[in-house]
């Protein structure tokens, strides 16, 4: 039996938005959450290469 040990994040976005995100996600095959995890994956890739070039320099 696998336990899963999770912490919950909770968001606020302005109205109207929620389902925006919703509808990007599935049409991504995605669920809002894998979305946004995706999303802050990216963006510390690309903010890490960022700083990098940014002390070699």
């Amino acid at each position: 039996m696998r336990i899963w040990h999770y912490y919950h994040i909770r968001v606020n976005v302005p109205k109207g938005e929620r389902e925006k995100i919703k509808a990007y996600a599935e049409s991504q095959g995605m669920s809002v959450n894998k979305l946004l995890l995706t999303a802050l994956e990216e963006y510390q890739a690309n903010h890490a290469e960022k700083e990098n070039y940014d002390h070699d320099e």
